[in-house]
C-alpha cells in the first residue's frame, strides 16, 4: 500500500509538471510560481491533491512550506507536503510540491495564498505568494435531499404486547454485559489496577493508552474507527497534560495552530502527520491497511516518548 502511494505521489508531481500548472501564476524577478487542482471533481470529504510549482533562477534555492495556511477555514491539511525537484539544462531550478486537503463544507473553498521563499546566490531571500486555487465542493448528500420529507413516527409494539420477553431479553443482556466486563479485567490483567491511570505522570500514561489500543486486538479485527479514536485521544490527553491551551474541546486546525504558536512550526508539522490520518478515519471513512495503521501507532508511540516540551520540563525540574 506504501509502495502504491508513493507511486500516486509521484505520478502527481510528474503530471503537475507536464501541464505546466496553467492556473494562478506569480512572479518575481525571474521567478514564477504557479498552482492548480489536481482532481477532476471534489467532494466534502475527499482528500485532494493541490500542486505548487515554482521555477527559479539557476543557484536559486526555493523552500516550500511543510503545510498550506488553512487555519480558519472550512478546509484541513490531509498529509505533509511531497516534494520534487528538478534541474534544467540551463541551470533553472523548477520545484513541484503536492499538498493533501479536504474540505468539509460544500461550496466554493477558497484557499489562502502560500508563501513561497526564494534565497538567492546572495544569501536575500525573496518573497513570492502563490494565489491557490479555488475548490467547487460538491455535497456527498443526493440533490433532491431538501425535498425529502421524514416518515412520521408508527407504534412498533402496539397496544397489546407480553411483557415477559423483553424480560429474558433485559436479564440476557445484563448477563451478557456482566461477562464481558469479566472477560476484559482478565484480559487486561492486574498490571493496570496496581498504579491508576491517573496517578501516572502524562507521558507514561499517554503510552498505557497507547499500548492498550495496540494490544485490544482492533487492528486485527479490522476495526480502524475505535482503534484511531483510542490513538487520538491518547494524544489529545497528553497535550492536554502539558499545556491548558492545547484542551481537548479544541479542533484539530485549533490546537495544531496554538502548538505552533507554542512549541514552533516543525512540532505542528509532526503533530499534524499523527492528528489527521486519524480524523481521515472518524471522519471521512478513510479506510487504511493493517501496515499502515500499525505504523502511524508506531509514529504515535515514538512522538510521545520522545516529544519534551520546555515549560512542562522546566515545571517537572522544579517540582524534583
Amino acid at each position: 500500500m506504501r509502495r502504491a502511494a508513493s507511486a500516486t505521489v509521484a505520478l502527481l508531481l510528474a503530471g503537475a509538471a507536464l501541464v505546466g500548472l496553467l492556473l494562478g501564476p506569480a512572479a518575481l524577478e525571474g521567478q514564477s510560481v504557479t498552482a492548480a487542482v489536481l482532481a477532476d471533481s471534489v467532494r466534502v470529504g475527499d482528500v485532494v491533491p493541490v500542486a505548487v510549482r515554482v521555477s527559479a533562477l539557476p543557484g536559486h534555492r526555493v523552500s516550500l512550506p511543510p503545510l498550506l495556511p488553512v487555519e480558519g477555514t472550512d478546509t484541513e491539511n490531509a498529509a505533509s507536503l511531497q516534494q520534487q525537484s528538478q534541474t534544467l539544462p540551463d541551470g533553472s531550478v523548477v520545484v513541484t510540491g503536492i499538498y493533501s486537503v479536504t474540505p468539509w463544507r460544500p461550496g466554493e473553498a477558497r484557499l489562502p495564498e502560500l508563501p513561497v521563499r526564494v534565497e538567492g546566490p546572495d544569501a536575500q531571500e525573496r518573497l513570492l505568494m502563490a494565489e491557490l486555487p479555488t475548490l467547487p465542493v460538491q455535497s456527498v448528500l443526493p440533490t433532491d435531499a431538501d425535498l425529502l420529507d421524514p416518515m412520521p413516527p408508527k407504534d412498533v409494539l402496539g397496544r397489546s404486547y407480553l411483557r415477559w420477553p423483553f424480560l429474558l431479553l433485559a436479564l440476557a443482556l445484563l448477563a451478557l454485559a456482566g461477562l464481558g466486563a469479566w472477560w476484559l479485567r482478565r484480559r487486561q490483567g492486574t498490571a493496570s489496577a496496581v498504579v491508576p491511570a491517573g496517578d501516572l505522570p502524562p507521558r507514561e500514561r499517554a503510552l498505557m493508552s497507547l499500548r492498550d489500543a495496540r494490544q485490544a486486538g482492533l487492528i486485527e479485527e479490522g476495526d480502524w474507527k475505535e482503534f484511531y479514536t483510542r490513538v487520538s485521544h491518547a494524544l489529545r490527553d497528553y497535550l492536554d497534560a502539558l499545556e491548558s491551551a492545547w484542551g481537548e474541546d479544541l479542533t484539530t486546525t485549533e490546537v495544531l495552530s496554538r502548538v505552533r504558536e507554542l512549541a514552533g512550526a516543525t512540532v505542528a508539522g509532526d503533530l499534524a502527520a499523527l492528528l489527521r490520518p486519524a480524523d481521515q478515519v472518524k471522519f471521512a471513512r478513510r479506510q487504511p491497511t493493517a501496515a499502515e495503521a500499525l505504523a502511524e501507532w508506531e509514529a504515535a508511540e515514538r512522538w510521545v516518548e520522545e516529544f519534551r516540551h520546555p515549560r512542562h520540563e522546566e515545571q517537572v525540574e522544579r517540582a524534583a
